[in-house]
């Protein structure tokens, strides 16, 4: 996540890798500059800026499962 000046404000990562999104046919580019909702673990440390993303939620309403999905058994 980044400001339109460049500075990054967050990092964030799939929780299992890229496999569960692959198995959904979601390819990175179709993540960039989309608007979503991510739910997932953050650093532990002070400051610190990363998140392991679980859930992501999309505007419309997509959701796509990088790990930790309700229902879904982790890969």
């Amino acid at each position: 996540v980044t400001e339109p000046t460049g500075k990054v404000l967050w990092r964030i990562t799939a929780r299992g890798g890229a496999v569960n999104a692959n198995k959904e046919r979601w390819k990175p580019e179709d993540f960039i500059g989309r608007k979503a909702k991510i739910v997932g673990n953050p650093s532990r440390g002070a400051g610190r800026k990363a998140m392991a993303a679980g859930v992501v939620t999309f505007d419309n309403g997509d959701v796509v499962c990088l790990g930790g999905c309700p229902g879904v058994p982790e890969q």
